[in-house]
């Protein structure tokens, strides 16, 4: 889930789809940053909120799509 983040904000699903990426268009820079971008957006949503959002890892590949 989103919410399991190392002490530099960065999500354990970015590690784990890290390890699997292979020559391809996405690097692991991109992935970092889209990675950032989702952690950042999700914080600003989850300010306002009482029950905070966690993110699944199927909603999480869902939001790298969008946000690719």
């Amino acid at each position: 889930m989103l919410s399991q983040r190392d002490e530099n904000g960065i999500s354990r699903l970015y590690y784990a789809m890290r390890d699997h990426l292979h020559n391809g268009e996405v690097t692991t820079a991109d992935l970092l940053e889209y990675d950032h971008h989702i952690v950042k957006l999700t914080n600003e949503i989850n300010e306002k909120r009482r029950d905070k959002i966690v993110w699944k890892y199927f909603q999480y590949l869902s939001l790298l799509f969008v946000d690719a």
